[in-house]
């Protein structure tokens, strides 16, 4: 994810069609360095999102939202910034 083309949230994950999960792997920075993150939705566990969940990511630029979602054989993610 870039911010005015800045590179500033990378994040892996594992989608499940089956279910519509989706398996947070890693959420770094730009820096490849590992930050906080949660489900902004459900709270709780933070790896695993149903669809349409959102991500929250805190990063020392701000904190990023965002959206996974799968519909009609695609998955979106949008974004947001706080």
């Amino acid at each position: 994810m870039t911010d005015f083309g800045q590179p500033v949230v990378a994040v892996t994950f594992i989608f499940f069609e089956n279910n519509a999960l989706f398996k947070i792997v890693s959420v770094v920075d730009a820096s490849c360095q590992p930050v906080e993150y949660k489900n902004a939705t459900r709270g709780g566990q933070r790896d695993a999102l149903e669809n349409w969940d959102t991500l929250e990511v805190t990063t020392g630029t701000g904190v990023y939202y965002l959206r996974f979602g799968y519909s009609t054989g695609a998955v979106s993610v949008g974004t947001s910034k706080q």
